[in-house]
């Protein structure tokens, strides 16, 4: 049956329309085109510019357009079909331009009119434009440039405009840039609050995009979805209620809150006519709003919902979505990261109080030892004034005893003190020679009971430190008690004092039992103690290096 589109190419050249050949239809669209009821006038009268320029153009790929004459009668190629759209394709076709694009001629006129009137080419990069191609307002970004046409006459007969659509690119980018500063402010939230308010507020920095976000999550009963924050929109209003109930929807709710929370699947909701909804890009009152499930880790059910209106320039493709995706995706995030975060804070919060109690009670139990203590001694002194014979092992053994509680008594009050940082040093220039040798004394009761031998290398003399006297006795006393102990009896117990590099360096080395390598770390930590063997199990709470750290 042969090509019809060949043939038509065919009829065109022999009518010397040869200059409509090209491979797509728009050749054929002009060919059946009454032009004499246009300022162009009849095919066959066209002039030579005119026909080379239109060739030119219908023979490219790329997206273009020309205007001729005064009023810009509108010609275009097949590329372009895209850039017009359904609404304007084939309508477009020998209209004035002004009438085609009568929605951007405020910006696109005054370039073509440089270019009809004076002959100056213009170009234009990335710039944003509203357009209707399919019924509605639609937000694109072009590139394109007008330049002139010279006619036969030597003037510009017309305007010619290659065009390149970057929308995608520059949806794209200002899509990437919520994202990227949603990441960067709201991960770094340690309140689930704070998460939800800098969530929000990263948002409402692209009302292009999002023109208001409203930001749920489901209280712990599981009754209601409390308002976290929103943005674009005026909060605790019909529109953005503080609550929504979910053990059904709402009355009166604008948004189905509870039946995403429900379901865990995304809605799309109608929201034309709704009062109190910001205005669109371009002025377009908003017409959808899509409500996003947050999902957690190992979480069956949503914790909150992200309610955020659709551009009402922009279609909800896949892309819009994708988007809105990945916007619910890191608001999650945020919201889970803070909220472990919380919960940390919290177990730390639990630990210090247990802490707290614990020390109170310590500064209790020992104030209440104490108590009793006292009358012991005391009762004990008695007996020895009395000279009651008969009975001194027995009043020695009591008397040992009750130091020993003692000891322990203070060991206690020590450690509460120092929780509560009432230890309060009052140092001193000593002569360090002096306060070793009171250390010495007061553990010489436990050397002689064990046998042990003690080598002293202390200068007697021109040795000072500044010191709390108390302290640094009981602090060196703890050392030598702990070598003592854990020394077998007639053990070597060594104390040596050098000044080293404008510092005093005290030792204490021993020939005993030795600490096990797992307990070095835990050395100084309270109520840690070595293995002890049942001669030694006289020994104290733990609480001797714990005191000499602090």
């Amino acid at each position: 049956m042969g090509n019809p589109r060949g043939a038509a190419s065919l009829r065109r050249v022999s009518d010397g329309l040869g200059f409509l050949a090209s491979p797509g239809e728009l050749g054929a669209l002009i060919a059946q085109n009454d032009w004499s009821a246009t300022p162009l006038g009849p095919l066959e009268r066209w002039p030579h510019s005119l026909r080379t320029a239109v060739s030119l153009m219908l023979n490219s790929r790329h997206p273009m357009w020309i205007g001729w004459g005064p009023q810009a009668t509108f010609l275009y190629n097949d590329a372009y079909v895209e850039v017009l759209g359904e609404a304007k394709h084939p309508w477009a076709l020998g209209r004035p331009a002004d009438e085609v694009w009568a929605e951007v001629w405020d910006f696109c006129g005054p370039l073509a009119d440089k270019v009809l009137l004076h002959g100056e080419a213009s170009y234009v990069d990335d710039v944003q434009l509203f357009i209707n191609r399919a019924g509605f307002l639609e937000e694109a970004w072009y590139s394109f440039s007008y330049s002139p046409i010279t006619d036969e006459s030597g003037q510009a007969g017309g305007l010619f405009c290659p065009t390149t659509d970057v929308t995608a690119t520059n949806l794209t980018a200002r899509r990437l840039a919520t994202v990227s500063r949603l990441s960067a402010s709201a991960l770094g939230e340690t309140t689930v609050a704070g998460a939800c308010a800098t969530a929000v507020a990263a948002l409402a920095a692209n009302p292009a995009d999002i023109p208001f976000a409203l930001l749920y999550l489901a209280d712990p009963d599981g009754r209601h979805a409390v308002l976290q924050a929103v943005a674009g929109v005026a909060p605790c209003t019909e529109l953005a209620p503080s609550q929504v109930v979910l053990d059904g929807e709402a009355a009166g709710a604008p948004f189905p809150v509870a039946e995403v929370l429900r379901t865990g699947q995304p809605r799309i909701a109608p929201i034309g006519g709704l009062a109190g909804l910001p205005c669109g890009l371009a002025r377009q009152p908003l017409s959808q709003a899509v409500l996003l499930p947050l999902a957690m880790a190992g979480r069956a059910q949503p914790v909150g919902v992200l309610v955020a209106g659709v551009s009402a320039v922009r279609r909800l493709d896949a892309d819009y979505l994708s988007f809105f995706e990945l916007v619910a995706g890191q608001v999650a995030s945020a919201v889970e990261k803070a909220s472990g975060a919380e919960e940390q804070a919290r177990r730390a919060a639990t630990l210090a109080d247990l802490d707290r109690a614990k020390d109170e009670f310590l500064a209790m139990l020992g104030h209440e030892l104490r108590n009793p203590l006292s009358p012991i001694l005391i009762a004990l002194d008695l007996l020895r004034l009395k000279n009651v014979r008969g009975a001194e092992k027995e009043h020695a053994i009591i008397e040992r005893q009750a130091q020993h509680l003692v000891r322990l008594v203070d060991d206690l009050l020590d450690v509460a003190r120092i929780a509560r940082g009432k230890i309060e040093l009052r140092p001193e220039r000593a002569e360090l020679s002096r306060l070793v040798a009171q250390a010495v004394e007061t553990t010489s009761p436990l050397f002689e009971e064990r046998c042990h031998r003690l080598h002293l290398d202390v200068p007697n003399t021109g040795l000072f430190v500044m010191a709390d006297p108390m302290r640094f006795t009981q602090v060196l006393s703890n050392l030598l008690t702990n070598a003592a102990k854990y020394t077998n009896p007639c053990g070597q117990i060594d104390l040596r004092v050098r000044a080293e590099d404008g510092q005093a360096v005290i030792e204490v080395a021993d020939n005993g039992i030795g600490i096990a390598p797992e307990t070095l770390p835990l050395l100084f930590d309270k109520f840690v103690q070595e293995r002890q063997a049942l001669d030694r199990s006289r020994g104290g709470l733990g609480l001797g290096l714990a005191i000499v750290r602090s």
